[in-house]
């Protein structure tokens, strides 16, 4: 009998990154280009802060959603950095890296059979966590020729009776094209038009070059009630391996959805690692700007 997962690929990079962490393990110098994990070191007060965090015991099950002291931190990040319309940090999930956010946010929203767009070409995982949401993936080619822009005539070709969602990740991976406001209210206002939720997935908001300016879309008029956005810790302060992401919607249905899958699957996010976390987003910002430099 198929099975679903049968269907899913392990992603060339992955593929690519396990066969080097094997060289590596086994003594061999290995520069890695294959993946968006940091070169650099977990910022010192950050390290401290999950060092003290397992001397002083916390160490034991945390609020499935995270640690209030986490969820805090990112309302006030959100609010002042991406200018998101968040009410309370009960509209905030706590994840297992960006990864695992887009895993819940596709397992929440879709239906059997929903189509979600995305540019093409796009991060491999985004296609198949869809398809583990039950979606379909139509794919809107990325033109060289105009830069890789994501414009809102272009996914409007893509739209059927089925279309659930648009996906945007901007940063952009892999082409690094940064989305500008006016690109992005177009999205907003064609989502509104064709009553779509959008999937913003804004890992690289801080890599950041050659005067650009990242944009959250969330924070665009129109789209505060149908906009989920992603974000990770990895890229932004060199914690990929420590897994900590998060979730942000204003929409309460789908975010009790989120929960019991959480609940369901991960049960909570590494205690001390979330520690570290809320050191990452309270303390010195330098790092994010040093690492771009």
């Amino acid at each position: 009998m198929d099975h679903i997962l049968d269907s899913i690929s392990f992603g060339a990079i992955v593929a690519v990154r396990d066969r080097l962490l094997d060289q590596q393990a086994g003594g061999r110098k290995i520069f890695r280009l294959e993946s968006g994990d940091p070169s650099f070191s977990v910022p010192s007060h950050v390290q401290n802060a999950i060092e003290g965090a397992l001397r002083t015991g916390q160490t034991h099950y945390t609020a499935s959603t995270g640690i209030k002291p986490l969820r805090d931190a990112i309302l006030a990040k959100v609010r002042r950095d991406n200018n998101l319309p968040i009410e309370h940090a009960d509209q905030i999930i706590v994840t297992n890296g960006g990864m695992h956010a887009l895993y819940l946010t596709f397992k929440s929203l879709l239906d059997e059979g929903d189509e979600v767009i995305i540019p093409d070409p796009m991060w491999t995982e985004i296609a198949e966590n869809i398809r583990l949401g039950g979606g379909v993936v139509v794919r809107c080619p990325l033109d060289p020729a105009r830069d890789m822009a994501y414009t809102a005539d272009a996914i409007e070709r893509h739209i059927t009776p089925r279309t659930a969602a648009i996906f945007l990740n901007s940063p952009q991976n892999p082409t690094g094209a940064v989305m500008s406001r006016e690109d992005l209210q177009k999205i907003v206002d064609l989502a509104v038009r064709h009553d779509l939720r959008i999937v913003s997935d804004e890992a690289y908001e801080h890599v950041i070059f050659d005067g650009h300016q990242h944009v959250s879309i969330g924070s665009l008029p129109g789209a505060e009630d149908r906009t989920i956005s992603l974000y990770s810790m990895s890229k932004s302060y060199a914690m990929s391996g420590l897994r900590i992401g998060y979730l942000v919607a204003r929409d309460e249905a789908l975010l009790e959805r989120v929960k019991k899958l959480l609940r369901c699957s991960t049960n909570g996010v590494n205690s001390i690692a979330q520690h570290g976390a809320v050191a990452a987003l309270t303390g010195p910002q330098d790092v994010t700007r040093a690492m771009a430099l």
